[in-house]
């Protein structure tokens, strides 16, 4: 039990560290309102609860993933595509996918083709053969294994019926569980940030640094729920490398609304009042709601899953109560 626990706090601490460089990326570049409320959002999410120390290679890729997001967003290319590349061939190799928008930017939007070949092969050299001198050490044989899960998984041949299918609800209903009213926003921040655009535009405010911060923030959570939520086959572990993102879309798109209320109240001068006060409101209401929601789930989940230590427990009494019985007899 000693090594359960001890394994599961050093994975607290690696997640944690993960997380402070994705909080502090963001508020260099998104601002100190943003990273406030992904600070608020990561901090007390069930999801992020459930995720940060459970010992899995969507967990491991999760930390990669909120890695290389910061990066990404501070310009650190090379970092960026490091730790994308760690998160698919040492973690889970489905995590490449959201690598594809930071690809396009680099490749498409920096034009610097040969910059992305370059660290995407020496990421692959670093990561890739360790990793097969190690499983050629114990399995005697040449070993990839996140081309073995990608050759099984996607052309093995097996259905998703080997496994269980569930309803296209499955991850809306998990992703409220999880996220409550952050996971609301999250669904609805590509929409949010139209919006925000449209209206930042339309007072002659043409180019915003945070619009491509945002595109950044957003791309890859998208592809990933388009992969995902289409799949019939679906488990609550192969959202864990997204959910650090839910929290950024939730954050961002919480912090764009109350930008177009405050924009809105003056192009409108005849609603401003009302439209100040429920700018005033808003995120008091929403971060309050938040916080008891996800307090209320991550308690019920431990209460529900420690059930089987306690009955252990209680077991161990009685068998102890039995001893002592058995030693009072003449």
């Amino acid at each position: 039990m000693a090594v359960f626990y001890g394994i599961r706090c050093c994975l607290a601490v690696v997640c944690a560290l993960c997380e402070t460089y994705l909080y502090r990326c963001v508020l260099s570049v998104l601002g100190s309102s943003v990273a406030r409320l992904l600070f608020i959002f990561l901090l007390f999410s069930s999801g992020m609860f459930i995720s940060s120390t459970a010992y899995l290679p969507s967990s491991f890729s999760m930390y990669c993933v909120m890695v290389s997001t910061g990066a990404w967003l501070t310009g650190n290319f090379m970092l960026a595509v490091f730790t994308i590349a760690t998160a698919a061939i040492v973690g889970w190799p489905f995590a490449v996918a959201l690598g594809l928008p930071l690809a396009c930017d680099i490749v498409v939007g920096k034009k610097t083709v040969w910059y992305f070949i370059r660290w995407s092969c020496l990421s692959a050299v670093v990561t890739l053969v360790p990793m097969a001198l190690i499983d050629y050490y114990f399995y005697r044989k040449m070993v990839v294994a996140s081309l073995n899960i990608v050759l099984y998984n996607v052309f093995g041949g097996g259905g998703p019926e080997l496994y269980g299918v569930e309803p296209w609800t499955f991850y809306f209903v998990n992703g409220f569980l999880n996220f409550n009213v952050a996971f609301l926003f999250n669904l609805l921040s590509a929409v949010i940030w139209v919006v925000w655009t449209v209206i930042i535009r339309h007072q002659s405010e043409v180019s915003d640094t945070r619009s491509g911060a945002v595109w950044k923030c957003l791309s890859p959570l998208y592809i990933w729920i388009a992969i995902f939520f289409t799949r019939a086959h679906k488990e609550e572990r192969f959202l864990f490398p997204v959910y650090p993102l839910f929290c950024v879309a939730a954050a961002v798109s919480v912090h764009l609304l109350l930008d177009c209320t405050d924009r809105l109240g003056k192009m409108f001068q005849s609603l401003q009042a009302a439209i100040t006060s429920a700018h005033q409101v808003m995120q008091p209401v929403v971060v309050a709601l938040f916080i008891l929601l996800s307090i209320s789930r991550s308690l019920a989940l431990f209460q529900a899953c420690d059930g089987v230590s306690f009955e252990r427990e209680r077991e161990r009494e009685r068998e102890r109560e039995r001893e002592r019985d058995r030693g009072r007899d003449p």
